[in-house]
């Protein structure tokens, strides 16, 4: 069992490096009456079914499962490696194979791939090939087992040569996947939510208890620190970094500053290990630091676009929203349901200057301002663009009702359409709710009990998002 293969692939394909056991189940009390080479036949599919999870990450594949003995050393290794478990039944096989391995994986994720090689029956179908073609009572052995067990998983069931059904393997196993990782998450939070801001506040420990996400408080002294050793060198390749940017009327001072303050979280993201957070711009660390003196929305957007998304106003719970968007791969753009426009049926949705720049229309087109939403006169240079037009996904995270869940997923599907409004001086968007207007969509996102700030995203994430609750054992509202 020690001898598994690894199967490589490109980092630029995750945000992570996902980690995927797989567990490939085939039985040989059929062997008598099947062709010699029937067993390597299944051990070549199984292998070209890890080559096609490759595509999402490192596949853990210890060979074929063919009785308890060797599920459970399977299950020993990705106990301690695999994100996620998919099961690949190569034939109808006892359950016990499987849950040998899958028994001691707590809360791994699991994903069934049953995969079927015949697209039609042929006339000449045989005792052999019923054999042969058995996945169907293989994974419905399985799957009682895990309703019994209470386990969550998902099954995908279809033709082995149907790309939308390996499109559907993979965005399952990714959604498995981020469900996992956030459960390793590590927020940094540096400023507390701003006082009187109760649809923020969070329990921290219920939330390291149930979901895993860790929670770093790091000082105003240590913040200020950062910003002070910033080299030279550093400070000049991080100003040089905002300049490919269009900067306009940002004084050299709030540049400078700007670019400095960016290196000092960086540094701090560094430091701790940290996956996003949250800041509080309107407190001692940062407007009103002496050392520092501007807003942080520069060096925000700056980690966005390295995949570590923080939320500003100490707001934790649209930090883990975000994470998770960025744990399957999508943009996470901070921001609030604003105004309503009743002529054309959209919601305005923007924030105080934070962006994602890979969510922006033309990447080359993004603008660094001041922002004065603060000061008129600037207080820190920010971002302005346009958002990518097209589908879209609208998500919010929020601690629930105890008697129901204690923690909720409020999920709309929609689209960003061409409206910006420049003058605003942040980024911002239109956003038109799909299957209902926009008064009756914002009825449901407050009623399901967002909070007053969200994380939209270009693409259609609703079944992706709704996966990841599933797998997290959480409550799910779909708008």
């Amino acid at each position: 069992m020690d001898d598994y293969y690894v199967f490589a692939f490109e980092p630029h394909m995750t945000p992570r490096n996902l980690r995927i056991g797989l567990l490939a189940l085939h039985w040989g009390a059929f062997n008598p009456v099947m062709p010699p080479q029937y067993r390597q036949e299944k051990e070549h599919l199984a292998q070209q079914a890890a080559a096609v999870l490759s595509q999402h990450g490192e596949v853990i594949y210890p060979g074929l499962i063919t009785d308890e003995e060797s599920g459970l050393a399977a299950g020993r290794v990705f106990e301690s490696r695999a994100d996620v478990v998919v099961v690949f039944p190569c034939m109808a096989a006892p359950p016990s194979f499987a849950w040998a391995a899958l028994a001691g994986l707590g809360n791994t994720p699991l994903v069934i791939w049953n995969a079927h090689l015949l697209n039609a029956i042929p006339e000449g179908f045989d005792a052999t090939d019923l054999v042969r073609h058995s996945s169907n009572v293989g994974s419905v052995m399985l799957t009682n087992v895990l309703v019994r067990e209470g386990r969550a998983f998902r099954l995908v069931t279809g033709p082995w040569n149907d790309e939308h059904v390996k499109a559907e393997v993979l965005r399952v196993v990714r959604a498995g996947a981020a469900a996992s990782q956030l459960r390793r998450t590590r927020l940094g939070v540096l400023g507390e939510v701003i006082p009187g801001y109760l649809n923020l506040v969070i329990d921290r420990k219920a939330l390291k208890r149930d979901l895993g996400v860790e929670i770093v408080e790091i000082s105003q002294e240590e913040l200020t620190g950062s910003f002070q050793t910033v080299s030279v060198e550093d400070q000049r390749a991080a100003l040089e970094e905002m300049r490919l940017w269009s900067v306009k009327d940002v004084v050299e001072t709030d540049q400078t500053k700007s670019a400095r303050l960016a290196v000092a979280l960086d540094r701090l993201v560094e430091k701790y290990h940290l996956d996003g957070g949250t800041v509080n711009c309107r407190s001692p660390y940062f407007l009103s630091n002496p050392e520092i003196g501007i807003v942080a929305c520069y060096a925000v957007s700056r980690l966005m676009q390295r995949g570590k998304p923080f939320t500003c106003t100490g707001d934790v719970p649209t930090a883990i929203a975000a994470v998770i968007l960025k744990l399957l791969g999508a943009q996470a753009q901070w921001c609030e349901c604003n105004v309503i426009d009743y002529q054309d049926d959209y919601m305005l949705l923007t924030d105080t200057g934070e962006g994602d720049p890979w969510i922006a229309q033309d990447f080359r087109c993004i603008e660094v301002i001041p922002n004065t939403r603060f000061n008129k006169s600037g207080c820190g240079a920010c971002l302005r663009f346009q958002f990518r037009t097209g589908p879209a996904t609208l998500l919010g995270f929020s601690p629930g009702l105890k008697e129901v869940s204690p923690w909720s997923l409020i999920i709309a599907r929609g689209e960003i359409i061409g409206k910006h409004f420049p003058n605003l001086g942040v980024p911002n968007m239109g956003f038109r709710f799909g299957g209902a207007t926009a008064t009756k969509a914002f009825t449901s996102w407050c009623v399901n009990g967002a909070t007053h700030h969200g994380v939209v995203t270009s693409g259609d994430y609703v079944k992706s998002l709704s996966d990841v609750a599933d797998f997290l054992g959480i409550n799910k509202c779909t708008i």
